[in-house]
């Protein structure tokens, strides 16, 4: 792996030689099954700034109801010429589709006849777009028509399926209307039968090639999904395969050049023209296969990239790419945008906060980037169709949140250290610039007072810089962990000599992060105190003889102790200092990872980063105290909260 940075003024283009690369890969059939089950669930966020977002979201959409039909975006760059947007139905049918589940009932229902109409006229999966000189302007200033580029719009990409089927999915909840199926077979024939010729490690590419790649990716997504609701399996193995194929090019272009920014002839001059192209048309699914088999070079590339131009998200932004044009293209703010939100994963209150104003009236991408905020703000579940009803009907706008970390004393919140008790003589526990530190010296925990049950933890954090002796880590991976279901009296464990409570621990651990951990221990009458679970296993075990867990796979029951290995762990993990995996979701250190545990009833979900590691039922206890480990691990924590399912 090779980590250099090399970052230029805001005004240069050529920052492509910066940046983190890995060896390339091949993906499993069911690492492509996996990215393919994963759908975006949205819904409603509470809370000031995802208020404000969501209202913006509604004004834009009826004002664009209430305007069609619109005139493709004419933008003057400058020396470059112009470009041209929202010329296609595709991102026209995407943007509303995705937006449905966050709009008022009112409006919902007005885009879901809007698009019903749109459809018997321009469908999504068309190649040829809308009439660049047709419709109401959408500029804030006047275009003068001898100005703007004549034509049509043209399909770049087969995204428009993918949109087709968001269109299904989001707006008439996965019934596929009839007469479109044989239309889109014809429309991704060539893609299917023909060679697919895209080299990861060539730069400069000037035809938005990566584009492309994102937008046919998309496109086999979609593809697929329909050809499911359609019934049509015969036709499954061949869009796997190509799947799979545009799948491994995307992602080892992540992993092997870290060249980003390329020149584009988008333009009408071509001049200074530069795009991130590879950003464009990124879809949700695209966004978690680069965040999980890249080794973070996305997330790294995209970071330094970002914060070199921290005035990106601006509208009309001073050309931070482009050299001598006026203002940046819309495809800039939107390609970061997007990366910020399924790649980098930032924290939603920062991607709230990035939600500008639209550059123009009907300004799809500003749908878009709202709809990705409120996303983030709501949860960032990302499930495939089972999970994503069972979480759409368990929470809601309404259901509880509870901070049980207030950012600024320890209220609610006690603490216990082996040695120490219920003292903290070190001040192993603090709270530092709205952070929880768990300084990791000694062996213990913080935890809540009260008992929870039902509901759905999040949990932010990142590894400090020092591991301690007390806990033997010196030279190890940095660890902790949290205990759910805690039960019995505090140090109650077998494990650490009574330095923990018998529970159920979602470990935290460098390259194991997402791994159960059964801990026993005994309650106050010294009668064993034995959780439980139950999970589907591959067959392969570790090297000491524990299981991983696997969708699907072979149903085992475990208790007393033991381990559940999360789906990915890397198959020759070693406990020393920063170990990183080939497939590891967790983020590199001093990187914010999320961790999210699902507790409803007798089972728990765990997602780390966005992603589905670990699952298991049958599981005892099922209630208890809310515990975070110190096991001789500097770590920090800015989040720990919990929402109360229905």
């Amino acid at each position: 792996m090779v980590f250099v940075t090399a970052l230029h003024a805001q005004n240069l283009v050529l920052d492509g030689k910066a940046g983190r690369t890995a060896p390339p890969i091949q993906l499993t059939p069911s690492e492509v099954e996996e990215i393919v089950a994963l759908k975006p669930v949205f819904r409603a966020a509470r809370g000031r700034e995802a208020e404000r977002v969501a209202g913006k979201l509604d004004r834009h959409t009826r004002e664009l109801l209430e305007g069609a039909p619109w005139m493709p975006f004419h933008h003057t760059l400058g020396i470059s010429g112009c470009e041209v947007y929202f010329n296609h139905p595709a991102e026209l049918f995407y943007s509303l589709s995705i937006a449905l589940p966050l709009l008022p009932p009112d409006t919902a229902n007005r885009v879901k006849k809007f698009l019903a109409d749109q459809l018997e006229r321009w469908p999504p999966y068309a190649e040829e777009g809308f009439d660049h000189k047709q419709g109401n302007p959408r500029e804030a200033y006047d275009v003068p028509m001898a100005l703007r580029v004549g034509g049509r719009g043209r399909a770049t990409s087969a995204f428009g399926v993918y949109a087709f089927w968001a269109y299904c999915h989001y707006a008439l909840e996965d019934s596929a209307p009839a007469g479109h199926w044989t239309a889109i077979k014809a429309r991704m024939g060539p893609l299917l039968a023909g060679d697919y010729a895209f080299e990861v490690t060539r730069k400069e590419y000037r035809k938005d090639e990566a584009e492309k790649l994102n937008g046919d990716l998309a496109g086999l997504i979609g593809m697929l999904r329909l050809a499911r609701l359609y019934g049509e399996k015969e036709v499954e193995s061949d869009i796997l395969s190509k799947l799979t194929k545009l799948l491994e090019l995307r992602v080892n272009l992540e992993r092997q050049n870290p060249q980003i920014l390329e020149p584009t002839e988008s333009t009408t001059k071509h001049l200074h023209a530069y795009k991130l192209a590879r950003y464009g048309q990124l879809t949700p699914e695209a966004g978690e296969a680069l965040r999980r088999f890249t080794e973070n070079c996305g997330d790294t590339n995209l970071r330094a990239f970002r914060q070199a131009r921290n005035g990106w998200h601006l509208a009309f932004g001073d050309r931070f790419i482009g050299g001598e044009n006026y203002t940046n293209p819309l495809h800039f703010s939107k390609a970061l945008f997007d990366g910020a939100v399924w790649i980098e994963a930032l924290p939603a209150e920062q991607i709230l906060s990035f939600v500008d104003v639209p550059w123009c009236k009907a300004d799809w991408y500003f749908i878009q980037k709202c709809v990705y905020a409120l996303w983030a703000a709501g949860g960032r579940a990302l499930s495939s169709d089972s999970e994503s009803a069972r979480d759409n009907s368990r929470t809601g706008p309404n259901a509880q949140t509870i901070s049980l970390f207030n950012g600024k004393d320890l209220t609610g919140l006690y603490t216990w250290l082996v040695d120490a008790k219920y003292e903290d003589p070190r001040g192993v526990f603090s709270v530092t610039d709205g952070m929880l530190r768990i300084s990791g010296d000694g062996l213990g925990y913080i935890g809540t007072t009260i008992s929870y049950s039902n509901y759905h933890l999040i949990v932010e954090f990142k590894w400090g810089q020092r591991n301690w002796a007390w806990g033997d880590r010196i030279g190890k991976a940095r660890d902790s962990g949290i205990f759910l279901h805690s039960i019995g009296p505090d140090g109650n464990s077998h494990d650490g000599q009574g330095a923990f409570k018998a529970a159920i621990e979602c470990n935290l651990f460098q390259g194991a992060t997402g791994d159960f951990l059964l801990i026993r221990g005994n309650a106050a009458d010294g009668s064993l105190l034995a959780p439980r679970l139950t999970v589907e296993v591959a067959e392969e075990r570790d090297a000491d003889g524990w299981p991983f867990w696997k969708k699907g796979g072979t149903p085992l029951t475990l208790e007393r102790w033991g381990r559940v290995n999360w789906f990915s762990k890397d198959r020759q993990w070693q406990d020393r200092l920063d170990f990183r995996g080939a497939k590891d979701i967790e983020k590199a250190t001093g990187d914010w990872n999320r961790v999210e545990c699902i507790c409803e009833g007798d089972s728990i979900q765990i997602r780390l980063n966005g992603v589905l590691v670990n699952e298991a039922t049958n599981v005892w206890p099922d209630t208890g105290p809310i515990l975070l480990q110190c096991e001789g691990s500097e770590i920090f924590v800015r989040k720990f909260e919990l929402r109360l399912l229905r």
